[in-house]
């Protein structure tokens, strides 16, 4: 087997930067801000871990309005009115779906990534549990036996 990193953690952790990268990318698309474009430096990402190391969620943080441009709200247009002011030209505010889709999409990718990663561990540790198997039975005679429980 070819060297493999199965470091979750990292995985985790080069996930999130990514979506940050993306959530980037469809606010400049959308043009979420208008004096400037959102930098990745506005966003901050977490990765809690339980008490045995490994990452348990991930806490993403951003400026709050993000959220109301997200859903074209805010300054007294509400979610519930924000439909019936756009038809008569009451307001201009429109949602910029910047965070949602990109979100719900890279989560699908780390989920495809978590299964790769933990499928490639168990393999591992299969392998190398067979391995010293098979050397401690061949070098005290009892090889035979193991292969005859292997196959039932």
């Amino acid at each position: 087997m070819k060297n493999q990193n199965l470091n979750i953690d990292e995985t985790i952790k080069a996930w999130a930067e990514i979506t940050i990268k993306e959530w980037v990318k469809k606010a400049a698309f959308h043009k979420v801000h208008r004096e400037s474009p959102i930098s990745s430096a506005r966003f901050i990402h977490h990765i809690v871990s339980s008490a045995n190391g490994s990452a348990e969620r991930i806490n993403f943080m951003f400026d709050y309005y993000l959220k109301f441009v997200n859903w074209g709200v805010g300054n007294s247009v509400t979610i519930s009115d924000r439909d019936v002011m756009i038809l008569p030209g009451k307001t201009k505010r429109r949602p910029k779906p910047w965070y949602d889709d990109v979100f719900y999409k890279q989560l699908k990718i780390l989920s495809h990534l978590m299964t790769e990663k933990y499928s490639r561990k168990v393999t591992v540790l299969v392998k190398t549990t067979l391995e010293e198997s098979i050397k401690f039975n061949f070098t005290s005679g009892e090889f035979f036996c193991l292969l005859c429980y292997s196959v039932i």
